[in-house]
Order: structure tokens, then sequence, then C-alpha cells
């Protein structure tokens, strides 16, 4: 997969392929396709027996997109377990890459962007909802409450209870 300027490049591989009997397919796309459309490609590569994707360079310019997928990914699944191997699957792209692409691209790691997300939902579900900390827990993907209260507790300096009586009370929390 790259650009119709890759096709040099790209037409070498295929012919290095061909030489080893090794079926693949050959796709240019324009470095300005949506995210949806590069997402799209990754997803179905697998079920059309595609076991490897190679990019070429003009496809840096579509890195954007790739990454806007995944963390649109991620925030329709923070209820789930999710780690750079589930990440990994759904796109089809090697999790130290995708680890890479976060530090790159985003300027953080990946659990650490991971986190911030889930803490952000965990505080509008405190603030929008009467649902207990154990049921907030599970909505942005922790099995343990004690697990995410201590999450919690980290990143915003108080407990769930009280970031939501603090709001709730007073209308002002403390961080």
């Amino acid at each position: 997969m790259g650009s119709t300027s890759d096709l040099p490049v790209m037409k070498k591989a295929a012919d290095y392929l061909n030489s080893m009997q090794i079926p693949f397919e050959m796709l240019a796309l324009s470095a300005h396709r949506t995210p949806e459309e590069v997402a799209e490609f990754a997803r179905n590569a697998a079920p059309r027996g595609v076991k490897v994707i190679i990019a070429g360079a003009g496809m840096s310019a579509a890195l954007p997109g790739v990454i806007a997928a995944i963390t649109r990914y991620l925030r329709e699944h923070l209820e789930s377990e999710i780690s750079l191997s589930v990440l990994s699957e759904e796109f089809h792209m090697n999790p130290q890459y995708i680890s890479q692409l976060f530090k790159n691209e985003i300027g953080v790691g990946f659990l650490t962007y991971l986190t911030s997300i889930r803490m952000e939902k965990a505080k509008s579900l405190l603030l929008t909802t009467s649902l207990s900390v154990a049921e907030i827990a599970e909505e942005t993907g922790y099995n343990d409450y004690r697990v995410f209260t201590k999450v919690f507790k980290k990143t915003a300096g108080i407990t769930p209870s009280q970031f939501r009586r603090g709001v709730m009370g007073t209308g002002s929390v403390a961080r």
C-alpha cells in the first residue's frame, strides 16, 4: 500500500514476491484518503488472506488518519479490555509500531493516552450520572473498582467520590 509515487519501489517488491511465488495484493492509495478508508483497507485485509501490509513512504502522509482511526476506536471501546495487542489485531499493524505512532504523533505513550481518556470519561460520568463508582469503573474499562479508584486518585489528586462530592457540593474541585 502506498501512493502512486511509491509505485517504482513497490514494483520491485512485487517482482521479488513473484519470483518467490508468494501471493500478494498491491494497491496504490492516495495519501489524502480519509482515516476511515485507510482503516477499512487494513480491517478488510485479513479476510482477503493478506497477512502483511507494506506501506510505502508516501503513506506517511496518512499517518494522522491512522492515528485518528485508532483514537476513535479507543474512545468507542473504553469499556473493553484494550491493549496494543488488541489494536494490532484490529488494525493489522505491529504493536510496537502502534506504540511508536502514539509517541511520535500524539506525543505521549499509549498507556498514558488510554488512561487520560478513561479518566476524562470517568469524570464526565461522575458529574452526569448517578452510577456507582464500581459501575463507572466498568464503563471505563476497569474490572476492579479499587484499581480504578487508585488510578483516578493518582491522576486527579482525589478519589472519584471526593470528586463527585466536591463538584456537586461546591461547584469546584481542587484539581
